[in-house]
């Protein structure tokens, strides 16, 4: 079904109306094709919406379709939205889920596991996937975000580090990478989780781990996040230095992750500067699935930021930033602002592409693009990131930056004819291939922007 929005004339950005009906349609370009009666999804998908893989079964699109249906089920009080969601929850327990191990398969094909590498990442992501189904109505989800939390306690989690180990073997032999992605995605689970049932230990842990990672970690890379670290958590600069491209673990200063980590930061802002009693705990709703089936000290932060990179761009004084701030539930969080401040200020403008438009993908220590693909995601993080600044700051300059990146992802990265999103662009913007979403991809970083920046046009 083509979607309902025309690509002219060109919506307001800023309208409810649009943003919902964007998320209905890429809900339904999914929605037509991607369920599979024998269990779960499937997850391969051209630009016209033809399966191109319908044996693979990948855990970061098991558990984001299960986001997805659940988020909309939600939002639109759909009962096949809900029964969708409670169709994914069961393949994602039963089917990816190791019950020998506690682990979860990275690869499912035929039925039969094919890779089962224990990833962190995507850990994370069944985290989520358990929260949204909670949020939506399901009791069952809730006892499995239990078991989640268990299973990250005690496989990955590095208590002497306060941040999450990556990647081990089927048998728990951990490998001595570490990475901010991870950690990344975790933050973003554990909020969710949070938001689901109000346990602080899920925003306490969320919190130490921002600002391990933004805060720590980031002060060995001058101010900004870098992706790669040894066991020691020290920096490693030559990881996959030649591979900028690498799917999962790319080098270079990777542009979605700086606003990803702006968006949570402002997040975490939200919920710190309100009492607990004010967490949206989840409600009956129709549609609903059940019924259808020690942290680091804040460091002093220089007001500028000693980058060869950053002559420019305006680096803000954090303190001058806190002294107008209104009382915060948990003051020593007053870093949250002036951090995601910094990280959107300083990558975003050093990575719009002036003349083709849209944000390339990531920069190299100097500064100079070391990838200049156009990512979906990466767009997607900076819109929900350009909002929250707007809203929370009430400078125009982050709408201008909303809008901009609209304007862009709009004309070139939104299929008018099928639906959805591209995956990536090069830098004219020109395609690679027709594979719109291979495994892995399921336009959840889109939606989740939308949603995020409804919830922002209702507190205006």
């Amino acid at each position: 079904m083509k979607p309902r929005l025309p690509a002219a004339p060109v919506p307001d950005f800023r309208s409810r109306g649009f943003l919902r009906q964007h998320i209905a349609d890429i809900m339904e370009f999914y929605d037509a094709r991607c369920i599979d009666p024998v269990g779960g999804f499937f997850h391969g998908y051209r630009n016209d919406g033809s399966i191109f893989d319908s044996r693979t079964r990948h855990l970061l699109s098991s558990a984001k379709f299960v986001f997805n249906f659940a988020m909309a089920a939600r939002h639109f009080g759909s009962p096949r939205y809900a029964g969708a969601a409670r169709h994914g929850l069961a393949y994602l327990h039963e089917i990816h889920r190791d019950s020998a191990t506690g682990g979860y398969v990275w690869i499912v094909r035929d039925g039969c596991a094919a890779d089962r590498t224990n990833h962190g990442l995507g850990v994370a992501h069944v985290l989520l996937a358990y929260a949204s189904a909670h949020k939506a109505g399901s009791d069952q989800a809730a006892s499995w975000m239990e078991q989640t939390w268990n299973l990250l306690e005690e496989r990955y989690w590095d208590r002497q580090a306060g941040l999450y180990r990556d990647q081990a073997d089927a048998d728990w032999h951990f490998s001595a990478y570490r990475g901010q992605h991870t950690n990344l995605r975790l933050c973003e689970a554990l909020l969710g989780a949070y938001e689901a049932d109000g346990n602080p230990r899920y925003l306490d842990r969320a919190l130490l781990i921002a600002q391990n990672i933004t805060q720590r970690q980031a002060q060995l890379a001058n101010g900004l996040v870098w992706e790669h670290y040894d066991d020691q958590w020290r920096i490693d600069w030559n990881h996959h230095r030649n591979e900028p491209k690498h799917p999962f673990q790319p080098w270079g200063f990777v542009v979605g992750h700086q606003t990803g980590w702006s968006r949570l930061l402002l997040q975490l802002d939200r919920h710190c500067r309100r009492p607990a009693s004010e967490v949206d705990l989840p409600a009956s709703v129709p549609g609903s699935i059940e019924p259808l089936w020690k942290p680091m000290p804040a460091r002093q932060e220089s007001s500028t930021l000693p980058l060869p990179y950053t002559q420019g761009y305006t680096i803000l004084d954090p303190h001058a930033v806190q002294e107008a701030l209104p009382p915060m539930a948990r003051p020593e969080s007053q870093w949250l602002l002036p951090t995601a401040r910094r990280l959107f200020d300083t990558a975003v403008p050093l990575a719009w592409d002036e003349k083709h438009g849209g944000l390339c993908q990531s920069f190299d220590p100097e500064g100079n693009i070391c990838d200049d693909d156009k990512h979906y995601w990466t767009q997607a993080e900076t819109l929900a990131a350009s909002a929250l600044l707007a809203q929370r700051t009430g400078q125009d300059e982050y709408w201008m930056w909303y809008e901009r990146i609209w304007q862009y992802a709009w004309q070139h990265m939104v299929d008018h004819q099928y639906g959805a999103w591209y995956r990536v662009l090069d830098r004219r913007n020109q395609h690679y291939d027709d594979r719109k979403s291979p495994p892995g991809k399921a336009d959840l970083r889109v939606m989740n922007a939308c949603y995020e920046v409804l919830q922002i046009l209702d507190e205006l």
